[in-house]
C-alpha cells in the first residue's frame, strides 16, 4: 500500500507543525490547515486525500461543523477526530456524523499512525469498489461469479422447471376432473 495522504486541521500551529514532522518520518504525506474553513479550501484543492485528522475545539467553525461539511463534500474521506476536551456525547456526535475514530490529545504517535493507516486502507477499498462497479458489465453480479451465459442458462432452467410443474398440475387437474365427471 502506498503511503497515506492526509491533512491535519488544528488551530494550534505548533501542534500541526510538530505532528506533520513526526508523521513525515513515518512516510505519511501531510498537508496542513489551521481552521475549519481553511481545511475545506484545502480539501477542494486536494481531492485525493485519504484521511483528515481534525481537531474538535477550534475558533470559528468547530470540528463537528467542519466534519459535516467534509462529509457533504467528500463522503469517502475518513476523518479522525482529535481533542483534549473529550466527552462521551461529543464522541458519539462525531461518530454519528461519520468520523472514523475519536482520539484524545496528546495521543500516542504509533496509535495515530495505526489509525491513519487503517482509515486510509478503508477509504482506498471503497474507492476500488466504486471503480469496479463503474467498469462492470451490466450482466455481471457483484462478485463476478455469474456471467451473462450462466445467467441465461439459469433463466432457461427456471422456465423449463416451471413449465414441467404447470404440465404436471394440468395433467392432475384433467385426470381428476375426468374422474369426477365420470362419477356424475
Amino acid at each position: 500500500m502506498t503511503a497515506p495522504f492526509i491533512m491535519l486541521v488544528d488551530d494550534k500551529v505548533s501542534f500541526v507543525k510538530t505532528m506533520a514532522k513526526r508523521l513525515a518520518k513515518r512516510n505519511i504525506e501531510t498537508i496542513a490547515a489551521f481552521s475549519g474553513d481553511e481545511g475545506l479550501e484545502e480539501l477542494k484543492a486536494n481531492q485525493n486525500l485519504d484521511v483528515i485528522i481534525l481537531d474538535v475545539k477550534m475558533p470559528g467553525m468547530d470540528g463537528l461543523e467542519t466534519l459535516k461539511e467534509i462529509k457533504a463534500a467528500s463522503p469517502l474521506i475518513e476523518v479522525i477526530m482529535l481533542t483534549g476536551h473529550a466527552t462521551i456525547e461529543l464522541a458519539i456526535d462525531g461518530m454519528k456524523l461519520g468520523a472514523y475514530d475519536f482520539l484524545m490529545k496528546p495521543c500516542d504517535i504509533e496509535e495515530l499512525v495505526l489509525k491513519v493507516t487503517e482509515a486510509a486502507k478503508k477509504k482506498r477499498e471503497h474507492d476500488e469498489k466504486i471503480m469496479e462497479a463503474r467498469n462492470r458489465k451490466p450482466w455481471q453480479s457483484m462478485d463476478h461469479s455469474i456471467t451473462h451465459k450462466r445467467y441465461f442458462s439459469a433463466c432457461v432452467f427456471s422456465i423449463k422447471t416451471r413449465t414441467r410443474r404447470v404440465e404436471c398440475s394440468r395433467h392432475y387437474l384433467i385426470k381428476n376432473t375426468t374422474h369426477f365427471s365420470e362419477n356424475i
